[in-house]
């Protein structure tokens, strides 16, 4: 196994991916183990945290202004902790 932080993220990525894929449709509005986040909600919120760090990455300023809160979450601020804070 590499150690390489990217390919780390991209196995990692590609894992997360099988289990998304995995959602059944009655199963989106669904609980988490995250108060406050369903299955949907969770999604959207790694997904929009992995649209951060790859835009870092990249210095994509395209997706500086997507949210941890989720993709298209209106108001979302860029909050690493996904908790409304700033750090």
């Amino acid at each position: 196994m590499s150690t390489d932080p990217i390919s780390q993220l991209s196995l990692a990525l590609g894992t997360t991916g099988q289990v998304i894929d995995g959602v059944r449709e009655q199963q989106w509005a669904g609980p988490t183990p995250c108060p406050g986040r369903d299955v949907r909600g969770l999604v959207s919120h790694v997904v929009a945290g992995n649209m951060l760090f790859a835009g870092a990455l990249a210095e994509d300023s395209a997706v500086a202004g997507v949210g941890a809160e989720g993709v298209g979450a209106a108001g979302a601020g860029n909050d690493a902790a996904g908790d409304g804070s700033a750090g």
